[in-house]
């Protein structure tokens, strides 16, 4: 982890508007245990007088569960919760839209975490969710202790 650099929200969306890093994401547990997974990306055209304008993509659901939710904001639109979240350049956290949670988790952390096919008993998948929940926490700590 110590090699990934984190950016806060405000210097996230200044980099991809910016143009000097092309997608950020950052990821959260939320308050339902639910994974969220935020892609902060610019689109838009090579035309000077609209440039392109920072926009958020968020995907959530349970890990272990086929359920989920889709969000999209302007970086001007963005709540509280996405702001808040430490982002890293999408080349060092490797987080692939429409993933499920497990395999977004385990891609992220292959070295931490089991493959998470085929887990059994339940007792191994709470252990996998404890441990994700962990990883995640300590990416954003930096950011929520004012760092």
């Amino acid at each position: 982890m110590s090699n990934r650099v984190a950016y806060r929200f405000h210097q996230a969306v200044d980099a991809v508007r910016q143009g000097r890093i092309r997608q950020l994401v950052a990821l959260d547990f939320d308050g339902a245990g639910q994974l969220v997974c935020v892609w902060l990306s610019c689109e838009g055209d090579d035309d000077p007088d609209f440039p392109p304008e920072p926009w958020i993509d968020t995907e959530s659901g349970h890990v272990f569960d086929l359920g989920g939710c889709e969000e999209a904001y302007s970086a001007d639109e963005a709540p509280e919760s996405v702001q808040r979240l430490c982002y890293f350049e999408a080349a060092v956290l490797p987080v692939s839209m429409g993933l499920v949670p497990e395999h977004i988790l385990y891609n992220c952390f292959p070295d931490e975490l089991p493959i998470p096919d085929g887990l059994s008993p339940p007792s191994r998948c709470d252990e996998f969710i404890a441990r994700a929940k962990e990883l995640v926490s300590a990416l954003n700590v930096g950011q929520r202790s004012g760092a």
